[in-house]
């Protein structure tokens, strides 16, 4: 974005560095440029502020440090990668071969009262999610160098804002987005499931991998709130139903159509912004993750050891960030974690209201950014 001398006029250049199978959409540069005509230098650099690409200069020592890793570090990392994804791949199929199983035979299995085969599927697939998960938490351990997850509990308190003390299971988590490294940290913490773009799916392993998890896919330009809120929804009534069969394990709720004989929903992790951003900004929170009116718990994510290299994903080709990533020698990071919240639901609002209210009630900016007194910043 380069401001003119007069304050009048605004050129806006776009250029996506990550990916060429988007295209352009102009209406969106058109509504763009008519707003940032109207504002100051200021407010164009509050706005772009989270896109800055804000990494610590190239020293001597950091040149020789990359060379070294480069010449003995990488290629152990990348042989471990290519096998880490090989044993996901598998692992993922079996998981899928499982549903197909559950599918094909849940009918059958509701006329002829025969729900073994369901149940040993469900089971063989909790086993597999959990080596899923144990080979995430290798892979990024050697093959990223996250050698340590620091966990931290917030009390961060706002005076709209209710804690739900009696809900040990989040059934959503939002989060800030700094690129995909914390995507497989959360997995690994967590054995979530996110809302990711179609073109997730056809990526090769990625795709199976994804599909095997429960991924939501959502289309670029497609209306995906329900679809979102339909599925938090589902997850929300999943972990209720859990924790009453936990409170009375002779109650009769696996007789009542419970998806939890079935699915076993994992809890869905939303990053609110949109998009990745440098980890020293944040944007105003879209509102999908909020229509559902659930608890929500917010997880701050922070790269521990930035003193070298910034390993967030922002505007930078990925290729160049996966290998200075893998060239680190540690990429340690630090969760910020509160209890589950929610707001209280006023009547006189509408959906679409109550759903922007509870975004701005979060306090996810306060508890990564709590030197500073503003929240997110304005971004359409």
């Amino acid at each position: 974005v380069m401001y003119h001398r007069d304050r009048s006029v605004v050129y806006l250049v776009l250029w996506n560095g990550r990916t060429n199978r988007d295209k352009c959409d102009v209406e969106s540069v058109k509504r763009r440029s008519k707003h940032l005509m109207m504002s100051t230098r200021d407010d164009i650099i509050r706005l772009y502020a989270p896109f800055i690409r804000d990494s610590p200069p190239w020293s001597l020592s950091e040149v020789i440090k990359t060379l070294f890793t480069s010449t003995l570090l990488l290629p152990t990392r990348m042989l471990t990668l290519g096998l880490f994804l090989v044993l996901l791949f598998l692992f993922s199929s079996l998981s899928l071969f499982c549903d197909y199983i559950t599918d094909t035979h849940t009918l059958v299995a509701q006329e002829a009262k025969m729900p073994f085969v369901i149940i040993m599927a469900t089971l063989l697939k909790k086993g597999i999610h959990v080596c899923i998960r144990l080979l995430i938490r290798a892979g990024i351990f050697i093959s990223f160098g996250v050698l340590s997850i620091r966990t931290i509990s917030s009390r961060h308190s706002i005076d709209e804002v209710e804690v739900v003390p009696d809900m040990p299971r989040p059934a959503l988590y939002v989060a800030n987005h700094l690129g995909w490294l914390e995507i497989l940290v959360l997995l690994s913490q967590f054995g979530c499931t996110f809302v990711a773009h179609k073109y997730i799916k056809d990526i090769p392993c990625v795709g199976s991998v994804a599909r095997a998890l429960g991924v939501v896919f959502v289309g670029q330009g497609e209306s995906s709130s329900e679809t979102v809120k339909q599925r938090i929804l589902e997850t929300y009534d999943c972990i209720i139903k859990l924790l009453q069969l936990e409170a009375n394990p002779f109650s009769e709720l696996h007789t009542r159509n419970c998806p939890t004989c079935r699915k076993c929903y994992p809890p869905v992790v939303i990053f609110p912004e949109g998009t990745t951003t440098n980890g020293l900004g944040m944007l105003t929170f879209r509102t999908g993750a909020f229509v559902s009116s659930v608890p929500v718990s917010p997880v701050c994510l922070r790269f521990a050891s930035s003193q070298h290299f910034n390993a967030s994903w922002e505007t930078i080709l990925f290729s160049h960030h996966l290998l200075r990533t893998m060239t680190q020698v540690h990429n340690n990071m630090q969760l910020i974690l509160m209890p589950p919240i929610k707001v209280a639901k006023d009547p006189s609002r509408e959906e679409a209201r109550q759903a922007r209210y509870f975004a701005d009630m979060v306090p996810l900016p306060a508890i990564c950014f709590p030197d500073t007194c503003s929240g997110s910043a304005d971004h359409e």
